[in-house]
């Protein structure tokens, strides 16, 4: 029983001592500030941009288009043979 309420002592005292210390940090700054940023700032006028960038590797293009006798893909089947009309033909209409 002892031990427990050491423990409990313990405790309270360091979380008295941790918000004294936060307290004491806010009002000194150490956090909570606002981060002040400086920027470069130019009047306006007419420049040449001129950037030179270095980049190993190989350029390659966004895709590959393969230009040869054979083509990729074979001839679509033919269902109908070259005698019949087709369906949207003017002859087929006829009958």
């Amino acid at each position: 029983m002892k031990k427990k309420k050491n423990t409990v002592l313990y405790v309270s005292i360091l979380g008295i001592v941790l918000i004294i210390l936060l307290i004491a940090g806010k009002k000194a700054g150490w956090f909570g500030k606002e981060i002040a940023l400086k920027v470069a700032v130019e009047k306006v006028q007419k420049k040449d941009i001129t950037e030179i960038i270095t980049a190993n590797g190989k350029v390659e293009p966004p895709r590959y288009l393969h230009f040869g006798p054979e083509p990729q893909r074979g001839c679509p089947e033919q269902p109908e043979s070259p005698d019949d009309a087709s369906r949207g033909s003017a002859d087929s209409k006829r009958t």
